[in-house]
């Protein structure tokens, strides 16, 4: 087998197709056929992908474009009229809750005190510190 090598730069890249052939003159027009076809190959996959590049780039401008003026003042409404507002007022509903609760848990604190004395005297579990003996102590 003789493999002649075409080198084709095409838009973005280089592609290098490689094409075997028997050394025979029967399959000499078929190699010249085969090597067109693979430039044409070549670039048509090259188009493709650079019209692929062309679409992806179209699509993220139109996806930009859409975002600046449709979807940004849509998250910006929906904020400045329905979470600020509920979080404003959440902040000042609990800073209320804390300043009315936090007298009466100051004066309940001795009372469970008492109670924390005595729920500990009820131990659940006792934990030894002492070693038993074990056979690598021999």
């Amino acid at each position: 087998y003789v493999c002649m090598y075409v080198n084709v730069w095409v838009f973005f890249g280089f592609l290098e197709l490689r094409t075997c052939a028997l050394t025979t003159p029967d399959h000499t027009s078929l190699t010249v056929l085969r090597i067109f076809f693979d430039i044409a190959l070549a670039i048509f996959i090259e188009l493709i992908r650079f019209l692929g590049y062309i679409f992806r780039r179209a699509g993220l401008e139109v996806l930009e474009a859409s975002s600046d003026a449709f979807l940004r003042p849509c998250l910006h409404g929906v904020f400045n009229s329905c979470i600020h507002p509920l979080a404003v007022f959440l902040h000042h509903l609990f800073s209320v809750v804390k300043a009315v609760l936090r007298p009466l848990l100051l004066s309940l604190a001795p009372l469970v005190e008492q109670l924390v004395e005595v729920l500990r005297a009820f131990r659940l579990a006792t934990v030894t510190t002492a070693r038993t003996p074990s056979i690598h102590d021999l």
